[in-house]
Formats: structure tokens, sequence, C-alpha cells
């Protein structure tokens, strides 16, 4: 037990680099919810939301030495965008670890499905983030209340963007 508090990344303890983690999902939010928009091309199919989900892959940008953020900008920079690719949820959710993890994306994708029928919203779209150095895989969700094709337009450079935006700290 006491070998686990003493696990470091990069020089800092691993329960504060899940600290920051969790910063930088808050801050990062608005970021995030765009890529996952845009990665499951709803415009190819509508129904992605039901059948596809984002897997992100992130990596931490900080160390020991990397003075704690003070503000929105600087905590996403804690994180840096290493890969994003989409995947059919029935290939993914069978090879995940965490049971409450399959549990949970099944389920996010039944209410998806019971929602739209009730014509309460258009659909839960599901992405995780992973964070390679802690081994954690962080389940994210946004529910869409609508989808409107000419509001949104395609954007097939989102990945590039995503880079650019959290390089950059971007806060939206």
């Amino acid at each position: 037990m006491a070998e686990a508090a003493n696990l470091t990344v990069r020089g800092l303890p691993v329960r504060e680099v899940d600290h920051r983690f969790q910063k930088w999902q808050q801050v990062a939010q608005p970021i995030l919810d765009y890529a996952l928009l845009h990665a499951l091309d709803l415009h190819a199919d509508q129904d992605r939301c039901f059948t596809h989900m984002l897997w992100l892959t992130v990596k931490e940008n900080m160390s020991a030495l990397t003075p704690k953020a003070t503000t929105g900008s600087e905590i996403v920079k804690y994180f840096r965008f290493v890969d994003a690719t989409i995947h059919r949820i029935d290939d993914l959710v069978p090879t995940l670890t965490s049971e409450g993890m399959r549990d949970a994306i099944t389920s996010s994708v039944k209410n998806s499905r019971d929602m739209r029928r009730r014509k309460e919203n258009f659909g839960i779209l599901i992405m995780i983030v992973f964070v390679e150095s802690l081994n954690l895989q962080q389940l994210m969700t946004q529910t869409l209340d609508r989808f409107d094709p000419v509001l949104m337009p395609p954007n097939k450079n989102w990945k590039k963007e995503l880079r650019i935006l959290i390089d950059k700290g971007a806060v939206l």
C-alpha cells in the first residue's frame, strides 16, 4: 500500500497527476465536446452516436518542476493530445477491463436510443480519454439536444484543431 503512495509520474506523485487530470478534464470539456461532435461525423450517419465512440489519448505535459496552474489556459496545457481514434462501440466495449466502464457505455447507448425515441434529445455522444502514464480510462459523455447539419457543418480537420487548441491553452 505504501509502495503505491510513492509512485510518481515525471517526479509528481500519481495522486497529484490524477488531481491535475481531473482539473484538466473540467476546463478542457468544451474543447473535447467540440472534437467529439466532429469526430463522430453525424453528417454521414446521424445514428453514429449509437454505434461509434471516440478514444482520445493524452499524455502529461508537466513535471515536478512545473508550477501549479493558476488559469484555465495553463490547466489546459497540463496534458497534450497524442491521438484520437473512432471505434465501433460493439467492438471496443468487450475489450475494456473495467466492468463498470462497460456497463456505463452500454447504459449510455440504451438511454440515448430511448431519449431519441421519446424525442427528448438527439443522443448521447461517448468518449474515453486515456492517460497512458496513469493507465486511466475516463469516460466522458455529451448529451446533444439536437443536431442541425446546416448550423454545424462538418469539420474534417477536428484532430488538427484539437491539437492546436490544447497546445495553445485555449479555453472556450
